[in-house]
């Protein structure tokens, strides 16, 4: 029985991040019986690894005029005019790092938006490519990524994002500069982040902005920070995650052993229910027999002043030579932050 334990951490993994890899949706489907297979859509588009030796991509003349402005500054500030009056040009390891953007129009007019590249919720994402690399290099990046901004943001002519700590984005989240500080040799290193944009259908720079790098001492933070924002974005942010709906499963016996498991987490549950309506089967690959089968429900809670929501699933292995469903076993995945009107 290959892969069955892959597809059980598939399954538990893809309902508790509902909104991030866009695999949980109606859970009553899973009522369907038979060889299920996920396919775990990231909302996150692939992005380059890091290298010693960037990729060539585009031949720019670093001196010519750019419509577009980027500073960097060590907070968030309301304005680019305002962090521009505490732009900083030298970040050491540990250092917070939010990038500034200002377009002479609106974000809307440089964003490549094909209408085949959507998002869960059925909405064209808007993006901006952006490359990190040398400064004055700009031949390629060590690393591309891309910006995504939001309706609001792509209807205004600034765009500020935290590269460190980071922040947990709609869409994909960007690690870009994590990935760089974090997977270099720590030394010292003159960068420079550029802008890229559909400009008369054509892949231009639209805006450069540099900064040195100063990881002479180190890059322990920065390896830290950059571990604990890829778990920030697993769990997903507040105002993007959902809770799964009840379903009509009514065995009380399996929820009420996930309540003593929970309650050993020091978990106090607000509410506790399943989110599916029957079991869902999983076959054997290559036999088509019985392998296990699954449950799975949500429970709501609060710590501190953080309102969250768990899963958990419950899983029975089919014993062929008895010919019945084995003892339960249930596994928990929690701490996923929610809006506090979801779990009132």
């Amino acid at each position: 029985m290959k892969n069955t334990n892959l597809k059980r951490s598939l399954l538990l993994f893809g309902l508790a991040f509902g909104l991030t890899l866009n695999v949980y949706g109606q859970l009553k489907d899973l009522t369907k019986r038979g060889n299920v297979k996920l396919s775990l859509n990231k909302d996150q588009p692939e992005q380059k690894t890091a290298q010693e030796e960037p990729e060539t991509l585009l031949e720019e003349n670093s001196d010519e005029k750019l419509p577009s402005e980027i500073i960097f500054a060590a907070k968030e500030y309301n304005s680019f005019d305002e962090a521009k009056a505490h732009a900083v040009s030298h970040v050491k390891d540990g250092d917070p790092l939010w990038m500034y953007i200002k377009t002479p129009q609106p974000i809307e007019k440089y964003v490549d938006a094909n209408p085949n590249n959507k998002d869960k919720d059925g909405k064209v994402r808007k993006f901006i490519n952006m490359g990190i690399g040398r400064q004055n290099e700009p031949n390629g990046d060590y690393k591309a990524c891309n910006v995504i901004a939001t309706d609001e943001e792509a209807a205004s002519t600034e765009l500020r994002i935290s590269l460190s700590p980071g922040t947990v984005r709609k869409g994909p989240s960007l690690t870009c500069f994590l990935d760089i500080a974090s997977g270099f040799d720590p030394k010292l290193r003159e960068l420079e982040i550029r802008l890229y944009a559909k400009v008369d259908d054509d892949k231009k720079v639209i805006g450069r902005g540099h900064f040195t790098l100063d990881l002479t001492n180190g890059k322990d933070n920065y390896t830290t920070i950059a571990e604990d924002f890829r778990k920030r974005i697993s769990k997903g942010a507040p105002e993007n995650n959902r809770v799964p709906k009840k379903g009509a499963f009514a065995d009380d016996s399996y929820k009420n052993q996930a309540l003593k498991l929970i309650r050993a987490k020091e978990i106090s549950p607000l509410k506790i229910y399943y989110s599916v309506d029957d079991w869902q089967v999983m076959l054997n690959n290559e036999t088509d027999v019985r392998d296990h089968r699954s449950l799975y429900g949500a429970y709501t809670y609060k710590k501190a002043d953080k309102c969250l929501y768990g899963v958990f699933e419950v899983i029975q292995n089919w014993n062929v030579i008895q010919g019945k469903w084995m003892e339960a076993k249930i596994e928990l995945r929690d701490d996923f932050p929610v809006s506090c009107e979801m779990i009132q």
